[in-house]
């Protein structure tokens, strides 16, 4: 099983596992942000300090307000061209 976080200038967009494939992080920053994503304040996304730790900092401004939540989770879904 593997772990992978995606980021985008810092800030955990993604976060995942994969069977039958390496990933890019460990199990336990896994389970650290996991958590972290479960007790997600509303407004707020988790920035990756770089050194193993995690902060609540205000999300960024939608770069696209014309993409929705359903058409973004489509597009990192694959499903979407």
């Amino acid at each position: 099983m593997g772990y992978f976080k995606i980021l985008i200038d810092s800030i955990v967009a993604g976060l995942g596992t994969v069977e039958n494939s390496n990933g890019n992080i460990e199990k336990s920053e896994y389970d650290i942000l996991a958590v972290k994503f479960r007790n997600l304040p509303s407004g707020k996304a988790v920035h990756d300090n770089g050194d193993g730790s995690f902060d609540y900092v205000d999300a960024p401004v939608d770069p696209d307000p014309e993409l929705g939540d359903a058409e973004a989770l489509e597009i990192l879904m694959g499903g979407a061209t």
